[in-house]
């Protein structure tokens, strides 16, 4: 290593600290992101499903239809019972109405409600009714439980004038019977999956993997983090998406901004002289480095200004808004050296030659300088 400690500024001595503790910094790294990605489910099931506005209208009316006629709060959508008798025959008759409101009667759950038989739930041609049945439950991870499934059993075989009576609703039709909200995993996944063939086409090598390796720390890391958050105060469920998907695309953004600059300074350098590999990503580092500080600290501000509004869901937002890039930045700094000094040559096979002087970039560069004024309408369109 150099002999001076103190050359090449802070963020060199960071990394030269990091990388003569590079098993402990793995340790660490490890554990946080193996906790996290074992909590993740608990803390995605204590994140707060409602939106409410204390001490505005909005809120208590809202208050007040709950209070009279049970709650929904705009999470649970009603499930629709419905039945289309035969040709020839109403839906609106005293017989056919009848029957109906007793089978909406036996499948609407015990501390639900329902409502049938009013003229806007019937179709034009009056063959069609449909009555609304909501669950009783509340908020939470599943707000549904197993109504639904009770509902169908209940409905098995039932009919109205030889016509069979069915349930449809926005559960079925988004596929999740208990009505809960849909996993970020699998959107991460497909994110990461496009991140990787995108990487691939850039690196051309194992390194396309580095990034998403970066990203798989800092995601659950952010997770384990945010539960803590929870038992403090209410965290919205929509922070799990900021933490999914933001937290995909600053880690991968600030690893490749890193891995690429340290390339290029590894470039022609002999990959089995330590001293050599410690120099490029201190160098790496020293550049790269602190455009991922100075960026990751923009990111936490902007998200940390949503906490200013007094409307406790976006304050919510942004305080978990503030762990994203924070984490990003923190597992990028400390993390991505120690891969790069332990497996970085090793990834990069099959290794292509860099260029510094791109013939594409430098067309597109030439292009935008002659045609400033063009190039910023095109950017902004």
């Amino acid at each position: 290593m150099p002999a001076s400690a103190g050359e090449g500024g802070a963020m060199a001595a960071v990394t030269r600290w990091v990388l003569g503790h590079r098993w402990w910094v793995v340790g660490v790294w490890v554990v946080l992101a193996v906790a996290g990605a074992a909590t993740a489910g608990t803390t995605i099931d204590r994140l707060a499903q409602g939106t409410r506005l204390p001490d505005r209208p909005s809120q208590r009316a809202d208050d007040l239809i709950t209070e009279r006629f049970g709650h929904t709060d705009g999470v649970n959508a009603p499930l629709l019972v419905e039945v289309t008798v035969p040709l020839g025959r109403r839906a609106d008759t005293d017989e056919v109405r009848t029957a109906f409101r007793d089978v909406v009667a036996r499948v609407t759950p015990a501390g639900g409600r329902s409502t049938s038989g009013d003229p806007a739930l019937l179709s034009a041609d009056g063959r069609t009714a449909v009555a609304l049945v909501y669950p009783p439950g509340g908020e939470g991870p599943n707000p549904y439980g197993d109504t639904l499934v009770r509902v169908r059993e209940a409905l098995a075989g039932a009919e109205v004038a030889g016509a069979p009576v069915r349930v449809t609703g926005r559960p079925l039709l988004t596929g999740r019977d208990n009505g809960a909200q849909r996993s970020p995993i699998a959107e991460t996944l497909f994110g990461a999956l496009g991140a990787l063939v995108v990487l691939g086409l850039v690196f051309a090598s194992g390194l396309a993997l580095v990034p998403l390796l970066i990203a798989a720390v800092a995601i659950p890391t952010t997770f384990l983090l945010v539960g803590g958050l929870t038992r403090i105060a209410d965290v919205s469920f929509v922070v799990q998406f900021l933490i999914a998907l933001i937290g995909l695309g600053v880690a991968i953004d600030y690893a490749l901004l890193v891995v690429t600059r340290w390339r290029e300074e590894s470039e022609g350098s002999d990959p089995h002289d330590p001293a050599a590999r410690v120099r490029a990503i201190e160098r790496a580092m020293g550049t790269a480095g602190h455009a991922v500080l100075l960026s990751g600290a923009t990111v936490a501000v902007s998200l940390g200004a949503l906490v200013v509004p007094s409307v406790p869901f976006l304050r919510s937002v942004g305080f978990a808004g503030l762990l994203i890039p924070l984490v990003s930045v923190a597992v990028t700094l400390t993390l991505l050296p120690v891969v790069l000094y332990s497996w970085g040559r090793r990834l990069d096979v099959p290794r292509r030659a860099y260029r510094v002087d791109s013939r594409l970039w430098t067309r597109v560069a030439r292009a935008t300088t002659r045609r400033p004024v063009l190039a910023a309408v095109l950017s902004g369109a």
